[in-house]
């Protein structure tokens, strides 16, 4: 047995640099647009008032309409956490091996995808065998590279574009139409995230067009119009 060196800090050193979390439900029936951004402001205070670094604060909404049940889920940083962990950005090269890496792919199969400046979209082509290896698909599988060259989250089936913050809810909106799938059920559509100012906004957790765009507005609001914004959509059920 050895004790660690400064074994008696140990325990606060950890919580000082641990994400904080924080959990908000309520039981709305056909919630509002209203109703999804008073509990994401509600979240996002309560997690600032835990120690988060505003502009670390992220928060994913889901609402199920069987249930009715709205739920806020806000993560981020503390600010010692976030001033510990900034790094130098890596170069092109060392973001495309990281992809690679990651979509598990030689670097010359690996393309960029969309450029949205703090984050960055790789796509690689696998083939994926079905039918006990009878048929075959060919499919891209994306990969959001940020600065540091930290895959921040694997899509498969995925596409991203980026747009100016200015004429990105018109972009989104596009892109939802564009694949959305319609069957027997009415409308199913694809799964959303957004990258903005480096990080991955899952939106998700919401059933309609509309509910998505009006949280990506409230994501993207006070952006200068010509900043990047990186938009990814994938198939449910990928």
């Amino acid at each position: 047995v050895r004790v660690a060196p400064n074994a008696a800090v140990i325990s606060a050193i950890g919580t000082a640099l641990a994400l904080v979390r924080e959990v908000i439900e309520r039981t709305v029936v056909n919630a509002t647009e209203a109703d999804m951004l008073g509990i994401r402001r509600e979240a996002a205070e309560a997690l600032i008032r835990a120690g988060a670094a505003a502009d670390t604060v992220t928060v994913e909404l889901e609402y199920d309409a069987r249930t009715a049940v709205l739920r806020a889920v806000a993560t981020g940083q503390t600010e010692l956490r976030e001033r510990d962990l900034t790094e130098e950005a890596v170069g092109d090269e060392e973001r495309m091996a990281a992809a690679a890496k990651s979509l598990r792919a030689e670097p010359e199969q690996v393309e960029t995808a969309a450029d949205g400046g703090l984050l960055r979209a790789y796509r690689a082509r696998h083939v994926r065998k079905r039918l006990f290896g009878l048929l075959s698909e060919d499919r891209d599988t994306l990969a959001l590279i940020d600065q540091q060259g930290v895959t921040r989250l694997l899509l498969p089936g995925g596409a991203a574009v980026a747009s100016q913050a200015g004429r990105a809810k018109e972009a989104l909106a596009e892109e939802i139409e564009r694949h959305t799938r319609y069957g027997d059920a009415g409308a199913e559509i694809p799964q959303v995230f957004l990258g903005v100012r480096g990080r991955v906004v899952n939106l998700s957790g919401l059933a309609s067009r509309e509910q998505v765009l009006t949280l990506a507005e409230a994501e993207m609001e006070g952006l200068p119009a010509e900043e990047q914004v990186l938009i990814a959509i994938a198939p449910r059920g990928a």
